[in-house]
């Protein structure tokens, strides 16, 4: 599965935490816009496990918006955007006004770092790296 996280940092994609109350809504906005995602766990901030959406690039959405729509929608704080590795190295936690709150420089695989990771249905994991702050 190493290889389909690769895949996935390589497409681009952005996260975003789920409360209990809002999973198949958010999950019916994602299919409603066609959007491929997965659905796994994520842990931010206070280190409480939380459910989460990997929603992939295909190439024909803008995901900040996307991410920007559903995070105001369901009053969220933030949701964070990894572009395609051919637009951008690094990921993003962006706030619900668009701003860039701060980025991560790199990621390692199948290592839970203490304050924030995100796992894969098939307990694959990664976690972003050297956050730095705009």
């Amino acid at each position: 599965m190493k290889t389909k996280i690769v895949e996935y940092f390589n497409k681009g994609f952005i996260i975003l935490g789920a409360r209990k109350e809002n999973i198949e809504s958010i999950k019916k906005d994602l299919n409603d816009k066609g959007l491929q995602h997965i659905e796994c766990i994520g842990t931010y901030k206070d280190k409480k496990k939380l459910a989460s959406f990997l929603v992939l690039d295909n190439g024909h959405n803008c995901l900040r918006q996307v991410g920007l729509n559903i995070i105001k929608t369901y009053k969220q704080e933030t949701f964070l955007m990894k572009p395609s590795i051919l637009e951008d190295k690094y990921a993003y936690l962006i706030d619900n006004a668009g701003k860039i709150k701060k980025y991560y420089r790199e990621y390692v695989i199948n290592h839970k770092m203490e304050k924030y990771y995100t796992q894969l249905p098939d307990g694959n994991c990664f976690s972003f790296t050297k956050e730095s702050y705009e």
